[in-house]
């Protein structure tokens, strides 16, 4: 009978790794993203994320202009702006200890961003044409973390993650002719938390 109450809890055992390999959920967290995690075997996962943003602003400002000796000219300016930013990205998972629903792990993670944002100002009195701007700024950011991860149950988790990011983005808009554009590159510290739910 122990014999065969020992075979039984090792058969359950090796069934519920089994089970954990392969399975997929979602991630959400800070920074504002969107991710899935895939738990490729017992010591890597796969974590490929969205993230999305978007903003907009008008404002309306007057002014008192003298010309001409006594002429007093009000001037009325209307400038809206416009922009959105996407980002693509995927991390990999290296687990390096697991105990109790606790996992920790090393995560090497590669991302591209795009932000696209247009500003346009006119005035009303005395009438100029309006004159947009569209300023984009793209590139890749990489980083390495060290994170943990805790299990609250068989679908649910947390996790939270620190690290060093570095960064190359490209800045460029329209406001001559030619255009203009500048690369800016960055070196910084990177955290994050979130939580977990498995399907």
């Amino acid at each position: 009978m122990r014999r065969l109450a020992a075979a039984f809890i090792l058969l359950s055992t090796a069934t519920a790794h089994a089970q954990d390999n392969g399975r997929v959920g979602l991630t959400m967290g800070y920074p504002a993203a969107i991710g899935v995690i895939w738990q490729v075997s017992e010591h890597v996962a796969v974590r490929p994320e969205l993230s999305w943003s978007h903003s907009s602003s008008e404002t309306t400002s007057s002014g008192i202009t003298f010309s001409s000796g006594t002429n007093v000219v009000t001037t009325t300016t209307t400038s809206t702006s416009d922009g959105g930013t996407v980002g693509v990205g995927a991390s990999g998972l290296f687990y390096v200890r697991k105990s109790d629903g606790l996992s920790m792990y090393v995560s090497p993670r590669l991302m591209y961003t795009r932000n696209v944002s247009r500003m346009t100002s006119s005035t009303v009195f005395p009438p100029v044409l309006p004159q947009p701007t569209e300023f984009t700024t793209s590139g890749y950011l990489g980083s390495g973390s060290f994170g943990a991860q805790y299990a609250l149950g068989r679908r649910f988790g947390l996790f939270g993650e620190i690290g060093a990011s570095y960064s190359r983005l490209r800045n460029s808009n329209n406001l001559s002719i030619l255009g203009s554009n500048n690369v800016l590159r960055t070196v910084s510290t990177r955290s994050g938390a979130g939580v977990l739910f498995y399907f």
